[in-house]
């Protein structure tokens, strides 16, 4: 059985590197032990947000009970009455202290408090923040370096301070038909045959088949990924499609887009809307992670993608219970010269110990500063 004060540790940040996968199995097979993990990790983020707040206040009955009854049994004579003392020694390992981690109830006695949303804007999960001067392996998502490019102080403040961003709505009716395509593509595959699309661009192509195409599509199951060794940066993202040019024996990189607009898609002008520039950047990283993938699995990956727009249209009369599609296949010439100095720099921002400056040009740097002001 798994020492509590393990998961603590664990939760804290602190444990011993040779017991995490010990206790990491340990939690991933018991619930309960989950559970544990979980409170842990919520009371950690509480003292965080909270501390000054709740200071002054005195520690509650039953967890001073037990830190005393501990103290007494151990003969400590340290006296901790209030939460600021628990403060002061709450990163520490004496063992008072890991007495009162030790007890269950403490996210809710703190909970009960500092009457606490149940809005959780601080991460839990460790694997998440960087640990500086430790240079383990750290993933990043294509996203996250999208972000960067954003914003570094916003970067910052997610992956270092472990501050989350507002959560989106899910985009369910774009991912329908990103699901829809693939399928539809899919039929394509096993028959081995081009797409209407392709024929109809003059395109010597056909959907490329591989055993994990399915797990590269999928960025919470690993997805595409390569670790930058200079930085130990594992940097990961995932694909909606690869095909194969039987001309040059190269993959092709694909991207499915779903928008609604009046406006026809255009080659020439898609991809100068502002809107879109995050767009070059994904598919910038997706072409950097294959082609750095191919040297060991022995594929060759071409700078040339496309972003497979479809539009539903405006101009029908009524609905009819559908959404009617036109389909506009976007070439876009990957620069990946780039991609090697940004997660160099990704890396030097990442261990430094100064937030970024405020940048101006960010929404939410902004709306944060703003609320300064008007609170």
């Amino acid at each position: 059985m798994i020492d509590e004060i393990k998961i603590m540790q664990l939760a804290d940040g602190n444990l011993d590197p040779k017991d995490r996968e010990e206790v990491l199995n340990a939690i991933q097979a018991d619930a309960n032990l989950q559970k544990i993990l979980k409170d842990y990790e919520f009371t950690r983020n509480i003292l965080f947000l909270y501390a000054e707040e709740i200071k002054s206040k005195p520690l509650p009955e039953k967890l001073l009970k037990k830190i005393e009854e501990f103290n007494f049994k151990k003969k400590i004579k340290k006296k901790t009455t209030s939460f600021s003392d628990f403060f002061n020694i709450l990163s520490s390992n004496s063992e008072p202290v890991l007495a009162a981690k030790n007890n269950k109830r403490l996210t809710g006695f703190l909970s009960s408090i500092a009457g606490l949303a149940k809005v959780k804007p601080v991460r839990t999960q460790q694997h998440t923040l960087y640990q500086r001067e430790t240079n383990n392996i750290f993933k990043l998502s294509r996203s996250k370096l999208n972000q960067f490019v954003e914003c570094q102080r916003c970067f910052y403040l997610d992956r270092v301070k472990g501050l989350k961003e507002p959560s989106m709505p899910k985009w369910t009716l774009n991912s329908a038909v990103d699901t829809l395509l693939k399928k539809e593509f899919d039929i394509y595959r096993i028959l081995k045959k081009p797409h209407p699309i392709m024929l109809e661009q003059n395109l010597n192509f056909i959907p490329f088949e591989h055993e994990d195409l399915n797990k590269w599509r999928d960025s919470l199951r690993g997805g595409i990924s390569f670790i930058d060794t200079d930085t130990n940066l594992e940097i990961y993202g995932g694909i909606d499609d690869l095909w194969f040019d039987k001309d040059k024996k190269e993959l092709v990189v694909v991207d499915y887009k779903t928008q609604s607009s009046a406006t026809p898609v255009e080659v020439e002008t898609y991809l100068n809307n502002p809107f879109h520039q995050s767009y070059k950047l994904q598919m910038d990283i997706y072409v950097y992670i294959l082609q750095q993938m191919g040297k060991k699995l022995n594929f060759n990956v071409s700078n040339r993608a496309f972003f497979l727009v479809y539009n539903a249209e405006k101009s029908y009369d009524k609905f009819d219970d559908k959404l009617n599609f036109t389909a506009k296949l976007i070439p876009y010439e990957a620069n990946t010269s780039k991609l090697k100095n940004l997660i160099t720099e990704v890396k030097k921002v990442l261990e430094s110990e100064t937030i970024p400056n405020l940048n101006t040009n960010c929404e939410k740097c902004m709306y944060l500063e703003a609320n300064k002001f008007l609170t």
